[in-house]
């Protein structure tokens, strides 16, 4: 994933953590890449990487990355509870 155009000029956390209205993330087969494009036409989109089947999760930013973790690492920490 690839957030360099989220927000560029604000700091990485924004991009990361911004939560305004009406913005949504869709995953969707390659095979549909060009529907969904034609769906949206004239509307902001934004394609920010590929499910890829090394199961990780990397996020990057105008050439940094900021956040590289295995999928099952990732799961373990959302369900295990806090303290």
């Amino acid at each position: 994933m690839d957030l360099s155009a989220i927000v560029p000029a604000a700091p990485a956390h924004a991009a990361l953590y911004s939560e305004s209205p009406g913005r949504f993330l869709v995953s969707v087969a390659p095979e549909h890449r060009e529907r969904l494009e034609a769906l949206f036409r004239n509307q902001p989109l934004q394609l920010l990487g590929e499910v890829r089947p090394d199961r990780t999760l990397v996020i990057r930013r105008q050439g940094r990355t900021l956040m590289k973790a295995a999928l099952e690492d990732l799961q373990a920490a959302w369900q295990r509870r806090f303290g």
